[in-house]
This record gives C-alpha cells, sequence and structure tokens, in this order.
C-alpha cells in the first residue's frame, strides 16, 4: 500500500483542497495539580483521524475492513503530526510499556487513525484569593504547527470529542474536576489563518482537610487562648 509509485508522503492527501483532520481526547487520568509550578499532570489518550483517498484499498480486498499497523509504519506515510500539536504544554511524553503505545490503523476507504498515549503537562491560572475554597482552571491548547487552514484544518470529532471513561479519574486528593468543554478557534497569523482547538478543565478544591486540619485547631487555640486569659484577668 505505502510502496505505490503513485504515493507520496511529502504531499498532502487532498491536492485541490484542505486536508480535515478530527480530534479526540480521552482523559486516562489526571495524577496531580501543583501550585508550585501552576500546572497539571495528565495522561491522555491523543487521536487524530483523516480520510487519505490514496491509501484506499476497497478495491483489492472485499473481506478486510480495517488494517492494524505497526507503529513504525507512521515514517512510511503522511501524518499531522508535524501540524497537529500541543501548543501550551510544558512536556509531553509518548507512554513506552514496553514499546511506544500508538495505534495505527487503517481503514479499507483510506480513512487513517492514529492514537497515541501520552502523559503531559500543563499549565493552570491559579487564583488563591478564596483559598481553600477556591475553584482553578487548567487548560489543553492543540494547533496547526506546520499547516495553515489552506492546507490542513483540524476539527473537534462531532461526538464526544472528549471524554473521561473512569470517574474516579475527576477526584485528585485535593481536588475534584466538576466542569470539563472544548473549544475551537481560527487565529490570523502572519502566515496566514491557522485553527486551534482547546479543552478547559475546572477544578473545585476539596477544603475539608484544611477545615479540619488547619482552621478549627487555630480557632480552638485562639477560642481556648481568650478564655484561659479571661479566668487569669478576672482572679
Amino acid at each position: 500500500m505505502f510502496s505505490d509509485e503513485h504515493y507520496d508522503k511529502n504531499n498532502l492527501p487532498l491536492a485541490n483542497e484542505s486536508t480535515n483532520v478530527v480530534v479526540e481526547l480521552t482523559i486516562q487520568s489526571i495524577t496531580e495539580i501543583s501550585e508550585f509550578s501552576s500546572s497539571f499532570k495528565a495522561d491522555v489518550w491523543f487521536s487524530q483521524i483523516w480520510h487519505d483517498p490514496r491509501l484506499d484499498f476497497s478495491d483489492r480486498n472485499f473481506c478486510l475492513t480495517n488494517l492494524s499497523l505497526a507503529a513504525h509504519q507512521l515514517s512510511n506515510l503522511w501524518t499531522p503530526n508535524a501540524s497537529v500539536c500541543f501548543v501550551n504544554s510544558k512536556k509531553v511524553e509518548i507512554h513506552t510499556s514496553p514499546t511506544q503505545n500508538i495505534l495505527l490503523l487503517a481503514l479499507s476507504n483510506g480513512t487513517i487513525w492514529v492514537n497515541h498515549r501520552v502523559s503531559l503537562q500543563g499549565p493552570c491560572q491559579l487564583d488563591l484569593t478564596y483559598f481553600p475554597m477556591d475553584t482553578q482552571t487548567c487548560n489543553i491548547v492543540f494547533e496547526s504547527y506546520s499547516y495553515n487552514t489552506a492546507e490542513v484544518r483540524i476539527l473537534w470529532r462531532d461526538w464526544d470529542a472528549v471524554t473521561i471513561p473512569d470517574p474516579n479519574a475527576k477526584k485528585l486528593p485535593d481536588f475534584e474536576l466538576v466542569h470539563i468543554s472544548n473549544h475551537n478557534a481560527t487565529l490570523l497569523y502572519t502566515a496566514g489563518l491557522w485553527d486551534q482547538l482547546e479543552v478547559v478543565m475546572v477544578f473545585r478544591r476539596l477544603y475539608g482537610y484544611y477545615v479540619l486540619q488547619a482552621y478549627m485547631p487555630t480557632y480552638l487555640s485562639v477560642f481556648i487562648s481568650w478564655v484561659i486569659l479571661i479566668v487569669l484577668i478576672l482572679k
């Protein structure tokens, strides 16, 4: 399929129109929110889906509807990996347990699905004004890096664009995820128009620990001190 002399991985799948790359994000777990670095850490599955008519093999095999390929085959075909990236991440690593966790699936009609399991660290906009009854916002931003909208459009999947399969993934020792939303925008840069996708997560601090372990002992200490002081004065 990739050895076809008419296939060139350096060319876009569609010559006369932009290629739509559909993005889907599955949050496996959120492991940490740090006030010191104003960031969060999470493990996610990141999918990119696009149609490349040059890879259509429906006329060659009428029984096989999809083909699972080894991750090293990514280097043999055009992919938007150089296009869709985490532009605001502080650190991103592909899981290797024991090898790189990359799914490469080719459908018979030429649709390609690539999924990466990655560990990432992203920014949070921390505001501690109402600590410990505060809410904090963190976000993940995807943007097309190598191609503008004339060549590649990045879009959220129409259904369940951002999901969290495990309800326990929403709970951290100090926070609970209370709202998650996804947005899209088109930005104007010097080189043209560029698509941007964003995931916004709102966390609420679990303040029970602070009330029981910090505030109540402090209030009791102050109260007892005042009682002792009043008793001493009355004597």
